[in-house]
């Protein structure tokens, strides 16, 4: 965290050591983010952010999941933002004592993992489905099987759009159970 001293005078020579929003008080942290999935993500957490009271700037990288928040500490804190950041479907990691770095990582390893499985069982459905209806498409039972093998593929292959763009219970998963993991 950054603090810079107070002079007295801001950079057009007017007094401001009575003003509340001091220099001392603004604080200057870079935070990772867990559960940003696109750049709309990250563009609806910089919003939230910077909706906050006593949040000066707030930037998001999607690329490097984290934001970098200059925000006035006598009006805002670090738990605060998490809590505003949780309530819009995402997660802020504020705690000094453990390595976030590895938490974060921790939290992309288990998303790559679930969407490897996925795609795996997208696929093991998408083959079937494709000999059923190529090969088979003159059999009075392709067409049931079909629309089985479709109803499986299409029912666990995507997340709902609230949960992959952050949710209101703000805990990044589906809200509904899929057929397969």
């Amino acid at each position: 965290m950054e603090s810079k001293a107070n002079t007295g005078k801001d950079n057009t020579g007017k007094d401001t050591s009575d003003n509340k929003d001091t220099i001392n008080s603004i604080e200057k942290d870079t935070f990772p983010i867990i559960g940003m999935s696109c750049a709309a993500c990250a563009a609806r957490v910089e919003k939230t952010l910077r909706s906050q009271a006593g949040v000066r700037s707030a930037a998001v990288n999607y690329a490097s999941a984290t934001a970098c928040v200059e925000f006035c500490s006598g009006e805002c804190s670090p738990e605060t933002l998490q809590e505003a950041v949780r309530e819009a479907g995402y997660d802020i990691l504020i705690d000094k004592d453990e390595d976030l770095a590895d938490e974060a990582e921790k939290e992309h390893q288990k998303r790559y993992r679930s969407l490897k499985r996925r795609t795996v069982a997208a696929i093991i459905l998408a083959v079937p489905l494709m000999a059923a209806g190529m090969l088979f498409m003159d059999s009075a039972w392709s067409k049931y099987v079909a629309w089985a093998l479709a109803t499986l593929l299409s029912s666990g292959s995507e997340e709902d759009s609230t949960s992959m763009h952050g949710d209101s219970s703000g805990t990044g998963q589906p809200t509904w159970t899929p057929l397969w993991p």
